[in-house]
């Protein structure tokens, strides 16, 4: 009886040792793939974002294709650009009238 218990005693211990030394090999890599899985989550979602801005843009693209005027407004728009001989006038906005 006793040596049956000292059998399962060094049992125990080698079964221990082994499951500490799986998890010590095992759980860097589990947090490894955690950390891999929500870094691709991040990017499928910056990867949606920019495929809806390329739709935009593609957008954008087609109605300065169609519309000679689109590039004037975005010109005058986004770059400042005048026309020959135009003026362009700015008026100073002070705090009381704004209320």
């Amino acid at each position: 009886m006793v040596r049956r218990r000292k059998k399962f005693k060094y049992f125990l211990i080698t079964l221990s040792a082994g499951i500490i030394i799986f998890l010590a090999f095992a759980a860097p890599t589990f947090w490894q793939l955690i950390k891999q899985e929500r870094e691709k989550i991040f990017l499928r979602n910056y990867l949606q974002q920019l495929e809806a801005e390329n739709v935009q843009l593609q957008k954008e693209i087609e109605k300065m294709e169609k519309d000679p005027l689109a590039i004037e407004r975005i010109a005058r728009k986004q770059l400042g650009m005048l026309k020959p001989g135009e003026i362009e006038y700015k008026f100073m906005v002070t705090e009381a009238q704004k209320k």
